[in-house]
């Protein structure tokens, strides 16, 4: 060592076995067990920059630039719990390595380069930075709710998948291609939220998600989401005028709205309201003659059934359809809005009350449907005994339902 003229320390490695691999770039390692010099930061054997990326989700790709110094270069991989000698490259020329993972996985690497002595011993460089490289996910999120929350501001909701760092919000505005709309980092939350506030009344958006992975260089990306589609606020007519009135006809939570609008909430004159605790449609088709009396040309319907019998979702498709002409006979814009979330009850159970709100939406044509679920689902929502909600909330639905028909 003292004719190097440097100061080395000894380190044992693998290196080819004499006659072995052909010299070709790439051979996988011999066991032969040698003394190695590795280098100090005096040496002049320079540390090589080692690159990657990943291909087509899971082909992890590697590259690193000529080291005219040395004689070749060794590649050292992290597996089980430490680094080892991978692979020997014996030419100091720039060169690439690539390899299949697997998806969901990450790979970490770092590289070195050698030369040989005229002693026989082998010096090294010291290590490249490591590299780690994370493939794609494989598991896609899932968008459970897409909702306009105005005429300008759509919520979309998705199921989160493990592994993913960040998500990418892609939107189709009406031209047929997708555009990335926004980037947002990862909810550890079984679920994640993201509110769209450029939306344009009357234009219908298509939406989807996909998962991201922050790699060594560039991103990985997982498989796009299903496509939910929202339109904000398309109203039949237009909305409520300023100068008209509104008949609310509904069950409890209705008359506990009614309830707070007088006594909390200063009143509104232009609203009348016809309901019943424990009401259904038994209850709304017996009231059907007090709600066409209570059109007068200058007055709009807004109808909230169903948390109390959600089988009869048929029967209520077919009074609104059979009495919307006689309705709209009065002058009246018809709105139903759909029941809104539980949060216990021993008879009616969320998953109900979304089967009701998804066979409204479809068969209910012609009629604005209100969709006051996702609403509440998306901002939160309490309860004084389960179903019936709070002052709060109350007034977050009489909020969201006025602001979309012009009567606040």
């Amino acid at each position: 060592m003292a004719a190097v003229g440097l100061m080395l320390m000894l380190a044992l490695c693998f290196v080819p076995l004499p006659g072995r691999g052909n010299g070709l770039a790439g051979t996988l390692m011999d066991a032969f067990l040698v003394r190695d010099v590795q280098a100090s930061e005096q040496q002049s054997l320079s540390k090589p920059k080692l690159y990657g990326r990943v291909r087509s989700g899971k082909t992890i790709l590697l590259s690193w630039a000529a080291a005219p110094d040395a004689d070749g270069f060794e590649l050292f991989k992290y597996v089980g719990g430490s680094y080892v000698k991978y692979l020997v490259f014996p030419s100091n020329e720039a060169a690439s390595f690539s390899e299949e993972g697997s998806l969901d996985s990450q790979y970490s690497y770092k590289l070195r380069s050698y030369k040989w002595l005229s002693n026989g011993k082998k010096l090294c460089s010291s290590y490249s930075s490591v590299i780690v490289m994370k493939t794609a996910i494989s598991q896609k999120p899932t968008i459970t709710v897409g909702q306009a929350l105005s005429a300008t501001r759509i919520a979309i909701k998705w199921t989160t998948v493990p592994l993913a760092e960040k998500y990418e919000i892609w939107r189709d505005g009406g031209g047929g291609s997708f555009e990335l709309l926004d980037t947002v980092t990862a909810d550890t939350d079984s679920r994640q939220i993201y509110t769209d506030n450029t939306a344009r009344f009357g234009e219908t958006y298509r939406y989807r998600v996909r998962a991201v992975r922050r790699n060594y260089s560039g991103n990985v990306y997982g498989t796009f989401s299903n496509i939910r589609t929202v339109t904000p606020y398309i109203h039949s007519g237009g909305q409520t005028s300023s100068g008209r009135k509104l008949l609310f006809v509904g069950d409890s939570r209705t008359e506990m709205l009614e309830m707070y609008l007088k006594n909390y909430w200063g009143g509104n004159s232009r609203i009348s309201f016809i309901s019943q605790s424990g009401a259904g449609y038994p209850y709304l088709s017996s009231v059907a003659g007090s709600i066409l009396n209570g059109l007068d040309g200058n007055t709009d319907l807004l109808l909230w059934f169903g948390v109390n019998d959600p089988y009869n979702v048929g029967r209520y498709i077919s009074f609104y359809l059979g009495q919307k002409p006689l309705w709209e006979g009065r002058g009246a814009k018809v709105y139903v809005m759909n029941p809104g979330p539980l949060e216990y009850s021993p008879y009616v159970d969320n998953s109900e009350v979304e089967a009701f709100n998804r066979r409204l939406s479809a068969e209910l044509t012609g009629v604005t449907v209100l969709d006051v679920y996702s609403y509440l689902v998306n901002t939160g929502y309490s309860t004084l005994d389960g179903v019936h909600y709070t002052n709060a909330t109350s007034r977050k639905v009489y909020d969201y339902a006025m602001g979309l028909l012009g009567m606040k």
